[in-house]
């Protein structure tokens, strides 16, 4: 690990096990700032951005600290592997009008995992006047950045608020590259997923999805809304979403208790094996189907969200990019558990699922059968849920025999 000697203005390379105390400057950026180029060849004296190298040394030396990290000139930018094992490392009251609220640190994504990391967490002005502490600061923080304080100040852990809740800390954050939305979120998850510039937005934050999905039973994950263009007409959507800003309104989403017992989902390499209780509503004129999701808003403990969807055998798109809340009292008796196939990007659709998805075919349900008949054929099979001896359900959308 790299890190800058306060008093010698020097970089220097410590071992794990021999790292010292040090401070971390979490700033955005600005034209001039320091590289580490910068700090080999001696050329620092002459950028701009040298005053606030010397500033942030010296206010390490008033804290008692001889080393301070600074993103910009501790890490060799030229060298993928370097900055990979740099993200993955970063993470083992004041009038709400004044220009600290408003601040454009609070949009930057970088500044969000920063900011939750340390337990010592003190904020400066441009001036270097000391500000406050981030426990000192708490209530306007929150209020800023929509962060509950429990998890702002360390006295819950993150691991604690729902995936969609920790999304949504990040669904208004802007970053430069923009793959860095979704790598500059590795450390408020604690994952590792390769850092693929030039991959794009969408499919770096599908990828960290698909990490989520491997290594968490959380199925906030599924519960955001899409707030971009849509067609009526488009029924074809993924079950996870694009970017961060998918998630904005989610910060109050919990997870609640199991709907139907058993609930696993898995990622496969054509997508998300899950089990879903599915509603049936032929109630309403529109008589629609919806999957019923194991989360709720934190204060309402009577509904839980449903997604719309349609299902086509064992395979399971969004009807629609909303959310909708499904009445818990009910959800036992008028559900049937499935075991679908769920999409998770239009991108890894073959041409094949593209075709079967557009084709609008009909659903049948049966719930039970005469005595003294059976199941004996269906035709194709792989346009049918088989017999659940659960649910007394067969669910098809071709023809069968009996």
């Amino acid at each position: 690990m790299r890190l800058l000697n306060a008093r010698t203005i020097a970089v220097e390379d410590f071992s794990p096990g021999k790292i010292p105390r040090y401070a971390i400057l979490s700033h955005t950026w600005e034209d001039g700032e320091i590289s580490f180029e910068d700090i080999e060849r001696q050329t620092v004296s002459s950028k701009a951005g040298y005053a606030k190298l010397l500033a942030s040394c010296k206010q390490a030396l008033l804290d008692g600290l001889d080393y301070v990290w600074i993103d910009t000139c501790c890490i060799d930018k030229t060298s993928s592997a370097e900055l990979s094992e740099a993200i993955n490392a970063i993470r083992h009251d004041i009038d709400e009008r004044s220009p600290f609220a408003k601040s454009r640190w609070y949009n930057r994504g970088w500044t969000l995992q920063e900011l939750l990391a340390p337990a010592d967490f003190v904020f400066y002005s441009q001036s270097w006047q000391r500000l406050g502490t981030k426990a000192e600061l708490r209530k306007i923080i929150s209020h800023v950045c929509g962060i509950g304080e429990p998890f702002l100040v360390g006295e819950r852990p993150l691991a604690m608020a729902s995936v969609a809740a920790r999304m949504s800390w990040a669904a208004q954050r802007e970053t430069t590259r923009e793959e860095d939305r979704a790598y500059s979120l590795l450390g408020v998850f604690g994952v590792h997923i390769p850092l693929l510039y030039g991959e794009g937005g969408q499919n770096a934050f599908i990828r960290l999805q698909e990490e989520l999905v491997r290594t968490s039973d959380d199925q906030t994950i599924f519960a955001w809304h899409w707030y971009g263009p849509y067609r009526e007409d488009d029924y074809n959507l993924p079950w996870l979403a694009s970017s961060p800003s998918d998630f904005l309104g989610c910060h109050d989403i919990v997870v609640c208790n199991r709907i139907q017992l058993p609930s696993h989902f898995f990622m496969t390499n054509t997508g998300i094996r899950m089990e879903l209780p599915i509603v049936f509503d032929n109630e309403s004129r529109f008589r629609r189907t919806f999957a019923l999701l194991e989360c709720r808003k934190s204060m309402d403990y009577r509904n839980t969200f449903a997604v719309p969807v349609v299902i086509r055998g064992d395979k399971c798109i969004r009807a629609d990019p909303s959310t909708v809340l499904f009445d818990r009292s009910k959800a036992k008796s008028r559900s049937i558990l499935f075991k679908l196939h769920l999409e998770t990007s239009r991108s890894h659709r073959s041409p094949t699922q593209s075709l079967i998805s557009s084709q609008k075919t009909a659903m049948l349900v049966l719930r039970s059968l005469p005595p003294g008949y059976r199941i004996h054929n269906v035709v194709p099979p792989a346009g049918w849920t088989a017999w659940s001896d659960g649910s007394g359900c067969l669910c098809c959308c071709c023809c069968c025999c009996i």
